[in-house]
């Protein structure tokens, strides 16, 4: 996965790419999820048909980044 993370004005984006990881081959479709520390959801969304991902408007802080695909 790349990931990368741009701060505006007191929120971040979170933006990044799904790659299989025996292939490096994108993954389209797989769900991206954004949780606090404590296992809390903050958001979520969808890659796109290249793995692109985006989520804005998150306050800046730690956080884990969980992705999955069925």
């Amino acid at each position: 996965m790349g990931l990368g993370i741009n701060s505006y004005a007191q929120k971040a984006e979170v933006r990044g790419r799904g790659l299989d990881k025996a292939t490096y081959e994108p993954i389209a479709y797989a769900n991206i999820l954004v949780f606090t520390e404590r296992d809390s959801l903050i958001k979520g969304t969808i890659t796109d048909e290249k793995g692109a991902f985006r989520i804005a408007r998150i306050t800046p802080g730690n956080y884990s980044i969980k992705i999955s695909f069925i």
